[in-house]
């Protein structure tokens, strides 16, 4: 087997140069960390980059599921967004106004597998964080970015079952999914995660 030579070696050796840290590329990022009133720490990161909007919410260190939603930024020309989350309180009466989740959204699954009786709920989550998306980018008048995907990266905390909300069977999936959702402690928690969100908007 022939060997390379030295002068062989020397002169396929192949070097970089750093590129300097004023040129590289800015990707908006905000980020939150804030206990939700079931107790579990809670973290978002919001990224906007050219072509997809990321915003990763989790409770369990990690990514969790990867979803992607498309929504017209046009179904939401006359519509409102979610109120300033620094006047809104997810204990209060009055809930803060979320933007309605579009019948004309629709979702990818990318990667994972929401906890059991949790499918339905994983779907509402990344629809209403769409359309708070859509709904901001239509207040501003942001069309062409609007029609950028939106990819959220959830992984919630199963919550313990609350009495007053049994759905049905144990063994059947639907009932168990309607038990989570009409919780009191789960819509607290939807609350405080999309007031969070608005308020990492970088889109």
């Amino acid at each position: 087997m022939a060997t390379a030579t030295p002068q062989a070696r020397a002169a396929a050796k192949v070097t970089t140069t750093p590129i300097p840290a004023h040129l590289l590329p800015v990707v908006p990022t905000r980020q939150d960390s804030f206990t939700t009133p079931d107790g579990h720490t809670t973290e978002i990161l919001a990224q906007a980059f050219q072509d997809r909007i990321l915003i990763l919410i989790t409770q369990v260190g990690k990514v969790g599921c990867l979803i992607q939603s498309q929504t017209p930024t046009s179904l939401f020309q006359s519509s409102s967004h979610l109120d300033d989350p620094s006047d809104a309180d997810a204990d209060a009466d009055t809930a803060p106004t979320l933007p309605p989740p579009s019948s004309s959204t629709t979702l990818s699954h990318l990667f994972g597998t929401p906890p059991h009786g949790y499918a339905t709920l994983y779907d509402l989550y990344v629809s209403q964080v769409a359309a708070i998306v859509a709904a901001d980018l239509a207040k501003s008048y942001q069309d062409s970015a609007g029609q950028r995907p939106v990819v959220v990266g959830l992984g919630l905390k199963v919550l313990p079952r609350q009495s007053g909300t049994d759905g049905g069977d144990d063994d059947d999936d639907g009932g168990d999914e309607m038990a989570v959702m009409l919780g009191e402690a789960e819509r607290k928690r939807f609350l405080e995660i999309m007031m969070r969100v608005a308020g990492c908007r970088v889109w």
